[in-house]
């Protein structure tokens, strides 16, 4: 990023017992100088694919429970059904 030193500053939030972490704040440019058009878009387009990533693991988490949240209840409403198809 020609010369400029940047340094990301994250926090981790805390929703109930799980910890979302990394969640980038802002960027704070180390070397007092002013960024240029291209420094700025590089550090956007790193935000951007952190996000699409973050995204993507989300989406899989969210998939991921439904798809136990559905094998749970076809075990408890399974043979409930079973026995009044009978």
């Amino acid at each position: 990023m020609q010369g400029v030193v940047c340094r990301r500053v994250t926090r981790s939030f805390c929703k109930g017992n799980s910890f979302l972490k990394d969640i980038q704040i802002s960027y704070r440019f180390l070397s007092g100088e002013e960024p240029t058009d291209e420094m700025l878009e590089a550090i956007m387009i790193e935000v951007a694919q952190e996000a699409k990533e973050r995204n993507q693991r989300a989406t899989d988490r969210y998939w991921e429970e439904m798809r136990l949240d559905i094998i749970e209840k076809q075990k408890y409403w399974g043979p409930i059904l079973k026995d009044l198809k009978k």
